[in-house]
């Protein structure tokens, strides 16, 4: 009998230290996977800001410069609205939204040398659209958000605009009078110009910082004490590809 005890003991004691090594594996797997997939976030946050490490940020100046008037013997081409395009991205920490917003009206002056001098853009702040999330709900949730007092208050302000200010053909910089939620700055970035008999085409890639328009929602710069998943980047990276005939 002491011998059938013994033997059972023994047996309860295996299963024991079995399940026990089971169980540590268990959560050395469980443990791995959660190191992995927090590895896949940090190289996602990572891409996120490679990407944005290639836009240009554009430099803002306080307040308005004087928009030049069109010199004898310059042409004036009106901006193609269905070639043109505008693109905007914003960011967090670890994920980024982007879409588009229409460009309404515009025209741009080129001097009897073929050179680009000047030209005005307005900018339709009805027409924000995100194109990264598919749920409608949701999307309609993000626009509602960006058109809100939070953002960009469009339905007090529904345009935006544009008119340039100097252009440096040297260095490819343009510089213009960017005027968000009736605040007008100065911004300088770069762009690539190509002037012909057809008309004018540029395309330029840059942010701007757009807490200088009071655009101040979930700033990390303006409220210091917010958590860090609830930080949204103070630049708004632009794509514009503009074709004026």
């Amino acid at each position: 009998m002491k011998t059938v005890k013994l033997l059972m003991l023994t047996l309860a004691i295996g299963v024991f230290f079995s399940a026990c090594q089971k169980a540590q594996e268990a959560t050395e797997e469980a443990v791995e996977d959660v190191t992995e997939a927090a590895e896949d976030v940090a190289k996602a946050v990572v891409n996120v800001w490679e990407s944005d490490a290639t836009i240009s940020k554009a430099i803002v100046e306080e307040g308005a410069a004087e928009v030049p008037t069109a010199p004898e013997g310059s042409a004036t081409f009106a901006v193609d609205l269905a070639d043109s395009k505008l693109e905007w991205k914003g960011s967090k920490l670890a994920y980024a939204h982007n879409g588009t917003i229409d460009i309404s009206a515009g025209s741009v002056m080129v001097d009897g040398e073929g050179n680009l001098m000047g030209g005005d853009f307005t900018i339709d702040m009805t027409s924000i659209a995100n194109l990264d999330v598919e749920d409608a709900e949701k999307n309609a949730k993000l626009v509602g958000h960006l058109a809100s007092p939070d953002f960009f208050e469009v339905e007090q302000f529904p345009t935006a605009a544009f008119a340039i200010t100097a252009i440096d053909e040297g260095t490819g910089m343009v510089s213009g009078n960017l005027t968000v939620k009736d605040q007008t700055h100065q911004v300088t970035f770069p762009a690539e110009i190509e002037v012909s008999d057809a008309g004018v085409t540029a395309d330029a890639l840059f942010s701007f910082d757009r807490t200088k328009w009071g655009v101040n929602f979930n700033s990390g710069n303006i409220f210091k004490d917010l958590v860090a998943d609830n930080v949204i980047s103070d630049d708004i990276a632009l794509s514009l590809h503009l074709v004026a005939k």
